[in-house]
């Protein structure tokens, strides 16, 4: 450093009351240039309230005064290398991912403290975790299931780019004040292929059973696949696992395996499947329970091989199409067909035989729309 007081090796001083930190990286990789002003002034953006707080950083709303919006800026709240690196790695992959269900990322950079930030389109909602909370009858919690699908195609955008979400639950998908349906917190995304960091510190509780824990595990406890929580390799069939499981708790307002403890709930998930949603909560329809079955299977192999086929299985059961998993007896066909083909079914009741019907039918195939 030179005798120059206006220069910190080389740099601007920091701001008054800003604290310049040194931080190791291994050789070879780089993150920013940490203590350096960031390339958009830091006043550009004025801070208000918090809006929530996780273990690796937080979100606050923030006015852009150059455009004068209101947006989401969310910063890191821990220095240390392992925590930076996530951090990053959660911008990169936010920042490629161009979905409606998804927030955009606007702009991003480095703080005066060297902490890193993005700012993202804020978004006015509630997190479908309350709304399953307040849907006192079945019906009511049904209607919530666009918002599933809705989720389930972000999450198909994400996969068929390389990318598996990994922590997808109903606290991290948001409805809008407008109905949109937002997929947030890639803070546990990874990229297929890529390895994971070792050493994670345990970021909550253990015996908090719906927030995130990472280190041996990433993810939620009740949410997670059998798979993931031995530790072996994630692929989109853990996500397809996850959906399923919000589905499941969205019909029956807790998860899959539900017990006490989260330890309790991770070592029923390894051991079997959870009951069948079907035996749990009466009048689900026998279509949406088979969907939840599959997506929920043991074996990973027996599921959804990703979320695009997860989310056009569940397409078809709200427009009344027929399920690809799901086995109609030639009854159920025949009833569906008169349904929906009034027209082509003719009725002639004789006194005291009742109705004779005629229908006129088409060969089904197992994939036809009835």
């Amino acid at each position: 450093m030179g005798d120059d007081p206006k220069t910190v090796d080389g740099r601007p001083p920091p701001a008054e009351g800003a604290t310049l930190r040194t931080i190791q990286v291994p050789p070879g990789e780089s993150i920013g240039p940490v203590g350096a002003p960031p390339a958009i002034p830091p006043a550009r953006y004025q801070l208000g309230q918090e809006i929530a707080r996780g273990g690796m950083g937080r979100v606050v709303e923030a006015t852009d005064t150059t455009l004068g919006r209101v947006v989401a800026l969310k910063e890191a709240l821990s220095l240390d290398t392992d925590s930076l690196r996530r951090f990053q790695r959660e911008i990169r992959i936010t920042a490629r991912l161009e979905h409606p269900s998804i927030v955009p990322v606007h702009d991003g950079g480095i703080g005066p403290n060297g902490a890193p930030y993005y700012v993202m389109r804020k978004i006015s909602g509630r997190p479908l975790e309350k709304l399953v909370l307040t849907g006192e009858s079945l019906n009511q919690r049904l209607a919530l299931v666009p918002h599933i699908v809705a989720a389930a195609r972000a999450i198909a955008h994400a996969h068929e780019r390389g990318i598996v979400h990994r922590d997808i639950k109903p606290a991290n998908i948001l409805v809008g004040d407008l109905g949109e349906t937002i997929v947030i917190d890639w803070g546990l995304a990874k990229v297929i292929g890529e390895a994971d960091e070792v050493g994670t510190p345990m970021l909550v509780d253990p015996s908090d059973s719906l927030k995130t824990r990472a280190g041996i595990v990433y993810g939620t406890p009740g949410f997670m696949a059998p798979e993931q929580l031995r530790g072996q390799p994630v692929d989109p069939r853990c996500d397809v696992y996850a959906l399923g499981a919000t589905l499941y708790h969205l019909l029956s307002r807790k998860p899959p395996h539900h017990a006490k403890t989260a330890d309790e709930m991770m070592r029923a998930a390894v051991t079997a499947p959870p009951t069948p949603i079907g035996e749990l909560v009466a009048g689900v329809p026998p279509e949406l329970s088979t969907i939840i079955d599959k997506a929920l299977a043991h074996d990973p192999a027996a599921r959804y091989q990703d979320a695009r086929s997860l989310a056009e299985d569940l397409n078809r059961f709200l427009t009344g199409q027929l399920v690809a998993s799901h086995h109609y007896s030639t009854r159920e066909r025949v009833m569906r067909f008169v349904r929906k083909h009034r027209g082509l079914v003719t009725a002639a009741s004789k006194p005291g035989e009742g109705a004779v019907f005629t229908v006129l039918l088409p060969t089904f195939g197992p994939e036809e729309k009835a």
